[in-house]
């Protein structure tokens, strides 16, 4: 965008009336709401906005307001553990799949998408 005006407008005819969720993390000053998220009535009433913010003189009194607690050092480190492995695990297994379904045909790879989702609702059950 050329200015933040041009880039307000362009969002809000984008997302006119549409149901999102716009999430805006570490807000630091008054105008980045406004200039990020524009006019929060173009929005579906459906829609929400969430921002992170640590400034507490930001947070307007219409704002509903979620205090978050850190995290302690261990817990930190076991959820960063088990994102890593978890991605691991999936680039894994997309290489697997892809050198298994490499040079085959459209039919072999709608099989395999459902096996996928069978063995998936298996885990799941």
């Amino acid at each position: 965008m050329n200015n933040k005006e041009d880039g307000k407008h362009s969002m809000a005819r984008r997302l006119r009336f549409k149901k999102v969720l716009v999430v805006l993390d570490d807000i630091n000053h008054e105008d980045h709401l406004d200039n990020l998220a524009g006019d929060l009535d173009c929005f579906s009433k459906d829609g929400r906005i969430i921002s992170t913010k640590s400034e507490k003189h930001l947070i307007g009194k219409n704002d509903i307001v979620y205090e978050v607690t850190l995290l302690a050092d261990h817990q930190a480190i076991q959820l960063f553990n088990l994102h890593v492995l978890s991605r691991r695990k999936l680039q894994t297994t997309v290489k697997v799949w892809g050198s298994f379904l490499d040079n085959r045909d459209i039919t072999a790879w709608k099989n395999a998408i459902e096996k996928m989702k069978m063995n998936s609702k298996i885990r799941n059950h």
